[in-house]
């Protein structure tokens, strides 16, 4: 994983972008309603999971290696009423070896969080943007984004991709396997190839750095022209469900 000295300071700028992002997009327009509109809460929900990603990646630098944190534990247990610690603090081998699977727990999930909140919120747009098409938002994600971006889907079509197949092996821990046997993808991204092989594990190489240094900005990049295209913002309100 890439230094957390560069990890850290890469995030929390990801989160300002967002959250200037959605700050900008109320001050144009006043009329929408701030903690309802799937306009405005779509940089929320997404603002939501990285500002969730940078206490988690605190947690795990901060807290799991230390030994003061593991030895509060019995007398944090023992605060809210539990006499006998749940967690006992390991061995440092064993230390690593939690650490390492905190580190892929923590990237799958903000991978995965982040493209549901995009993807949710998107179809939550469509289904009044496009009423009565799309299946009421149900249908293909791919045909959604060439109709929300127009000619700028080519701009994002590699990366919505990568995000679609990404999110599919996640589900399989991180081996493809596609609806048709032998449907093997290349999806060329950022200058790198990522290649699904039927019933092989997908390399993703340096995941946090993929997902914060080149995917979350290119997501922020794509939002921000869905919520200002012409059948988008036209409308009064679009209500967000999940507010």
């Amino acid at each position: 994983m890439i230094d957390v000295k560069d990890l850290f300071p890469r995030i929390v700028a990801v989160s300002e972008d967002f959250g200037k992002a959605r700050n900008d997009y109320v001050v144009s327009h006043p009329g929408f309603q701030i903690e309802r509109d799937a306009r405005i809460t779509i940089f929320s929900h997404c603002k939501v999971v990285i500002d969730s990603a940078l206490l988690y990646l605190a947690f795990r630098t901060f807290q799991l290696p230390s030994d003061g944190w593991w030895d509060s534990l019995p007398n944090e247990f023992s605060k809210i009423g539990i006499s006998k610690p749940l967690l006992l603090k390991p061995d440092p081998a064993n230390r690593k070896l939690i650490i390492e699977a905190v580190d892929s727990f923590w990237s799958y999930g903000s991978f995965i969080l982040l493209f549901s909140s995009l993807e949710s919120s998107t179809r939550t747009i469509v289904r009044t943007a496009f009423r009565n098409q799309f299946n009421d938002g149900r249908a293909n994600l791919r045909d959604i984004y060439r109709r929300l971006l127009g000619a700028n889907f080519s701009n994002y079509e590699c990366l919505l991709e990568l995000l679609r197949l990404g999110r599919n092996t996640m589900h399989n821990n991180g081996v493809y396997f596609p609806e048709t046997i032998g449907d093997n993808r290349h999806v060329p991204y950022k200058n790198k190839t990522y290649d699904f092989i039927d019933g092989q594990v997908v390399q993703y190489g340096d995941l946090p750095k993929l997902l914060f240094f080149d995917i979350a900005p290119d997501v922020l990049k794509m939002i921000i022209e869905i919520v200002n295209s012409p059948a988008v913002v036209s409308h009064i309100q679009i209500q967000d469900p999940s507010a």
